[in-house]
């Protein structure tokens, strides 16, 4: 039975979020779709949110766009989503928008609740530009492997842009240091042009450094500017 229910739950789109909205805690979740910086539900979805029947649903819906309080072209959008069969699907989901006036409609107190848990939501991924479910994270029963792949590609890719900051930030931070060996190898006599190849070279070290560095990116590790050249490797 708990095979079956796992099955259920997973997700096989990677491309999208999916957060789940416990109604209560001895109540099973509800999928929640986090796209275009906004939360998506199906009408199935909404009637299940707000105990109801689709029917319940279809009809408050049809009364809100015929009343002209919402548009259905910015409030209703078809995505398509892989099911359990492995075949794709497109599926009608509703904005918060359009939720929440269906809510108020049937169950105020319900749509209200939904409503400070969607604005925290959003809000966070406005501030991170990411939302993560940590308790389904931790549990491992919703996403598959594809999900974690997704996942670990764009952490890659942040770690990649850190790269190329920490590496300008190593140049600047040297940059005194480096001016300091460039005169020295003027004063012993070194061509202009020998000596800046020579900066290069020791600034081009420090960038390769951090650039292929394994570990954790921490500015603070950094030789601090009043490093004097003769403490770097030749």
């Amino acid at each position: 039975m708990a095979d079956i229910k796992r099955d259920k739950l997973k997700i096989r789109n990677s491309t999208v979020d999916f957060l789940v909205f416990t109604k209560d805690a001895h109540e099973d979740g509800i999928e929640v779709r986090v796209q275009d910086h906004d939360v998506w539900l199906t009408q199935k979805a909404i009637a299940q949110l707000f105990d109801v029947d689709r029917s319940v649903v279809t009809k408050h819906l049809k009364n809100v766009y015929e009343s002209g309080e919402l548009s259905e072209d910015s409030t209703c959008a078809n995505f398509a989503q892989v099911a359990d069969n492995g075949k794709t699907y497109h599926y009608k989901f509703y904005s918060l928008s359009a939720i929440i006036a269906v809510g108020y409609r049937i169950n105020s107190g319900r749509a209200t609740q939904f409503r400070q848990w969607a604005t925290k939501v959003l809000d966070t991924f406005t501030k991170q530009g990411y939302v993560l479910d940590k308790s389904r994270l931790i549990n491992g029963q919703i996403f598959d492997e594809d999900y974690f792949d997704h996942l670990i590609s764009e952490i890659q890719e942040i770690r990649a842009s850190e790269r190329r900051f920490y590496a300008a930030n190593a140049a600047r931070r040297f940059d005194p240091v480096f001016k300091e060996f460039y005169d020295r190898m003027i004063a012993r006599g070194k061509h202009p042009k020998q000596a800046l190849a020579a900066v290069g070279t020791k600034l081009l070290r420090v960038i390769h450094a951090v650039m292929t560095s394994q570990k954790p990116y921490n500015p603070q590790k950094l030789l601090p500017p009043s490093t004097r050249i003769s403490q770097l490797n030749p």
